[in-house]
């Protein structure tokens, strides 16, 4: 039985709260020990950092840092997290350090997964799947639709490979066909479709890999849109669907 749930167990004097039991008598020095016992160990369990990695005074920790092993460290059966950055600092509430939960722990280090390659070496990998209807394509260039949004400060967008799929309905695209994915506030485009893709007659799907521009087009923070060059298409009635893979670029 774990520690939380023998707190199901607790007897209550005269209260009525499940479910706890209501013993409508006085309780017992026996009774009233295991009340105290089962509320420590519950919360023992909460704050316990047995399976945090442990301390080591040799380590830089970091509170900044996106490594989950350098912002927090198990000591004394507590979990710790590093204020600034320093070594040789046992962990004790004050200026470098500062005690929490597990509780507390968990969203930090889910957000510090998503942000890191980790062990895996994978898992700032991302796809993402955008349906943009015939009227948004006609606009494409004056009002871009966005794909990605900004990762936040200290973050960039990387492209890695992107594929358009469009169901034919009656009119093809014209002029200004040059499908691209392009970084808010960029130069130039991370990828770009060749015009016969989108401007194509008949149904249509296409993969391509992220293709080497000049010019900048990777800016810290910023979205990553889908977008025509030039100018808007002229006609066309045909939804497309884009589906693109990127990762999240630690600056």
């Amino acid at each position: 039985m774990s520690a939380l749930s023998e707190l199901d167990a607790l007897i209550l004097r005269e209260a009525v709260h499940p479910p706890l039991i209501t013993k409508n008598a006085e309780l017992t020095f026996a009774e009233w020990d295991a009340h105290v016992t089962a509320m420590y160990d519950a919360i023992q369990s909460i704050v316990s950092g047995d399976n945090v990695t442990p301390y080591n005074p040799l380590t830089v920790y970091d509170a900044a840092s996106t490594d989950v092993y350098l912002k927090f460290a198990g000591y004394d059966s507590r979990i710790w997290e590093a204020i600034g950055t320093f070594s040789d600092v046992t962990p004790t509430e004050g200026i470098n350090w500062t005690q929490i939960t597990m509780a507390e722990l968990l969203p930090d280090v889910l957000k510090l997964a998503q942000i890191s390659a980790g062990e895996t070496g994978c898992i700032c990998i991302k796809e993402v799947k955008l349906e943009i209807p015939t009227a948004s394509v006609l606009t494409l260039n004056s009002v871009p639709v966005q794909l990605i949004p900004a990762p936040g400060a200290g973050f960039a967008i990387e492209v890695i490979s992107v594929s358009m799929k469009m169901v034919f309905n009656s009119v093809a695209y014209a002029t200004n066909m040059r499908l691209q994915l392009l970084t808010a506030g960029a130069a130039r485009e991370q990828v770009e479709f060749h015009t016969a893709v989108l401007g194509s007659a008949s149904s249509t799907f296409n993969g391509i890999s992220k293709v080497s521009q000049s010019g900048t087009n990777l800016i810290e923070n910023a979205a990553v849109n889908a977008t025509v060059g030039l100018g808007d298409p002229t006609a066309g009635d045909s939804d497309i669907t884009i589906y693109a893979t990127y990762r999240i670029i630690t600056l």
